[in-house]
């Protein structure tokens, strides 16, 4: 009796891993897409006296380009275009990794009307970060690894 436990265990958890990949890992890329547009409206840096500011807030024009490769991930994902949904997922954490250094030039070159170069790299690191770039790379790495999986979704399948 405890040998077929075993068993009936065994199988279960392989149906359930089954189900899993099958199901769950066909929306990985749809949930890298969705956190990138959503993680654009995160707070990404604070900053004292002023606030929080969004992708939009912090350069419009890296904002859009965000949202033009997220909207161009999309039909890649949908007619299972493998490659091009790694590439804008790379595309995006290197834009990603971009916006954080414009940040920090950004912010020593906001307080250069300082005179002493100690003023301006303790003004410049008020500039705090946020937890919105986890959001962010959390999408496009979601979406760069969705492309290396066999399982992509594709209009075929439906």
């Amino acid at each position: 009796m405890n040998k077929l436990w075993k068993k009936m265990h065994t199988l279960r958890s392989v149906f359930f891993f089954v189900y899993w990949h099958f199901k769950i890992m066909k929306s990985l890329p749809f949930i890298g897409i969705a956190l990138v547009i959503i993680g654009s409206f995160l707070p990404l840096a604070h900053i004292p006296f002023i606030g929080n500011w969004d992708y939009w807030n912090v350069h419009s024009g890296l904002a859009i380009i965000c949202w033009i490769l997220t909207i161009l991930a999309l039909p890649s994902v949908i007619f299972g275009k493998k490659r091009y949904t790694i590439i804008i997922g790379i595309l995006l954490i290197i834009l990603f990794s971009f916006t954080i250094y414009a940040i920090r030039h950004q912010s020593e070159s906001f307080f250069s009307f300082l005179f002493f170069d100690k003023w301006i790299k303790g003004a410049s690191s008020i500039v705090k970060i946020q937890w919105g770039w986890g959001v962010l790379y959390l999408g496009a790495a979601l979406l760069a690894i969705s492309g290396f999986l066999n399982n992509q979704t594709s209009t075929k399948n439906i």
